[in-house]
């Protein structure tokens, strides 16, 4: 008997074994997965492992798949009872709520992702190792934490901007706040954060240096940039253009750093530099000053000895010429001093009772508009030094402010003892490490602009009028402080004041030697050679000399010295020696007289 197929039958056919090879491609595809997955029921037991799932368990519990299914899950893994992990399987079995989560086995000692999807007949496990995953992670996140540190810690600020327009900041480091005093934030929501705080002088020549961003794709560029509190900061700003792979520009990426005290040490070294050059030339005009003004002031000195009748209009005359001499002398000595020429006497000084006789000055000289303020305190530290020139030095600078104030002011005279560190040595190339005496004098003038701040050392330079200066002061000081081992700082704002620190270096009591003063005693008659290649100071010299009860021996240069000394060498008690003589130097002729 033939069977009959109708056409319902062999539709509900089809549709059975599509569904069948549906099923077996799903099942197949479970199976072949390699990631894990496994199919539980409502009583927790296995009913479906893939391949890459029964490979997993045997490696965490050493089963093989034949004692997996039909097995509870429970007893596969007694261990995850009581743990995180029981309580999302049993919130997925009962309560049909899905679970998404990485976990770390202890008892498999590696990491796992874990996806839990609930059904009718139980949950479905997905599962996979991600180990190597988390190790990336974790690198990254060591790597990310470097960065951070030497982002948040480095003395270079880094940023990334827009390429083109104000150049709007779209990262920046950290430590921006901590060198610049801004933080993150003011410069990223600031579209003009960049532009506005470029000092105007310098923003012109910076935009240029940027817009050959284009042609060369990188640079550098030193600028000054307005700093939180105010003040401005020498940059040095390292940039490099970025690009897309369409070589379209991006953005542009680069690290500025506070470069300020680099740009101090530089200018104090070249400032160094130049008082080192001008002190040669000085010391060779103030010799030549010193062999025309020499005899002028040894006449001025013996003429009223030998005119001892003079009416009074010629001593009138001959005190002019003594006076007017020897402001001579006193100039010719500054700019020996500048040159580091001159030598003074050297003994063990307390500078309260310089301080305290400048105040005496001040308070009987200076206009009474002027209001003087002496903080000196009577524990000051001794110095060896020239008391004379450190009298010269700090009655100079209070002059120099008396002259910044000409509608009056407050000027103060400060002294302190101080310990310098290495911070501070740091900043100040001619300090050292130690302990110093500080005077400070400040004023409420005019102020120092910046412009001629490096300039007010020089020799000869001056602000003030023909007639009033020398330009000279400075210099001197400054030559001074440093025959003295010291030191001197300048802080000056424009219409607040200036303020200037002399810094001398304090002697320990078991150092201090004591150098008396000589003076000069009339002679016994005895024999002085003199040594001069100038004829007026040879002649003005053994005039004096006699003068003095002394008899004296003259020789114009070295090798006539040396046949005089030889002739008369029993007889000779001193010699007086130019230090610049023709034929042979100072250094051999002394080795030879000795």
């Amino acid at each position: 008997m033939d069977t009959l197929v109708t056409p319902t039958l062999a539709s509900d056919f089809s549709a059975s074994k599509e569904l069948h090879d549906l099923h077996k491609n799903f099942t197949n595809t479970l199976a072949n997965m390699t990631d894990g997955f496994t199919a539980l029921d409502r009583n927790w037991r296995y009913t479906f492992v893939n391949q890459a799932g029964f490979k997993f368990i045997k490696l965490l519990t050493g089963l093989e798949p034949y004692e997996i299914l039909g097995k509870s899950f429970w007893e596969v893994f007694p261990m995850a009872l009581g743990g995180p992990n029981e309580l999302k399987y049993r919130a997925a079995m009962t309560k049909g709520i899905p679970a998404h989560y990485e976990t770390y086995l202890d008892f498999a000692k590696a990491w796992f992702e874990i996806h839990i999807y609930p059904s009718p007949e139980g949950i479905g496990v997905y599962f996979r190792d991600i180990n190597e995953k988390k190790s990336l992670e974790n690198a990254l996140r060591v790597t990310n934490d470097r960065i951070h540190y030497l982002l948040k810690n480095n003395p270079a600020v880094f940023y990334a901007c827009e390429a083109k327009g104000e150049h709007k900041a779209i990262f920046v480091s950290e430590n921006l706040e901590k060198i610049f005093g801004y933080c993150s934030a003011e410069a990223l929501t600031n579209e003009a954060f960049w532009t506005e705080n470029i000092h105007p002088e310098d923003l012109a020549r910076v935009f240029a240096e940027r817009q050959k961003l284009f042609e060369c794709n990188g640079g550098s560029v030193e600028y000054r940039f307005r700093h939180k509190d105010g003040t401005f900061r020498y940059l040095l700003d390292h940039f490099k253009l970025m690009r897309d792979d369409s070589n379209t520009p991006t953005e542009v990426f680069g690290y500025c750093m506070d470069i300020t005290e680099k740009k101090i040490l530089e200018a104090q070294y070249f400032r160094n530099e130049r008082l080192d050059s001008l002190g040669l030339l000085a010391g060779g005009i103030a010799h030549d000053l010193n062999n025309v003004l020499t005899p002028i002031v040894g006449i001025s000195q013996l003429l009223p000895l030998r005119l001892p009748d003079a009416n009074n209009q010629t001593k009138r005359l001959l005190k002019i010429l003594q006076e007017s001499s020897q402001r001579g002398i006193d100039l010719v000595k500054q700019i020996l001093t500048f040159s580091h020429g001159a030598e003074g006497s050297l003994v063990n000084v307390k500078i309260s009772r310089i301080l305290f006789e400048i105040g005496k000055i001040i308070s009987q000289t200076f206009p009474s508009n002027i209001k003087l303020e002496a903080l000196i305190p009577a524990d000051l530290g001794t110095v060896c030094a020239d008391a004379t020139m450190l009298h010269q030095v700090f009655m100079n600078l209070c002059a120099n402010a008396r002259d910044a104030m000409p509608g009056g002011g407050n000027l103060r005279l400060e002294a302190s003892n101080v310990y310098l560190n290495e911070e501070f040595v740091r900043l100040n190339v001619e300090a050292s490490v130690g302990k110093y005496l500080c005077v400070a004098v400040a004023d409420t003038g005019t102020g120092i602009s910046a412009a001629i701040k490096d300039r007010i050392f020089d020799p000869f330079f001056t602000t003030k009028e023909i007639g009033k200066g020398t330009g000279l002061g400075l210099s001197t000081v400054i030559g001074i402080v440093r025959k003295h081992n010291g030191f001197l700082t300048l802080d000056s704002c424009l219409g607040i004041g200036t303020k200037f620190c002399v810094y001398i270096p304090i002697i320990e009591e078991d150092e201090q030697a004591i150098k008396s003063e000589e003076t000069f005693q009339i002679g016994q008659n005895q024999f002085v050679l003199v040594v001069d290649e100038d004829p007026a100071i040879r002649e003005v010299t053994k005039v004096y000399l006699d003068s003095h009860n002394y008899q004296a021996i003259c020789a114009q240069n070295g090798i006539e010295a040396i046949s005089l000394f030889a002739q008369n060498k029993d007889k000779i008690s001193a010699i007086i020696l130019d230090r610049n003589l023709p034929l042979l130097d100072l250094k051999t002729i002394v080795s030879i007289l000795k």
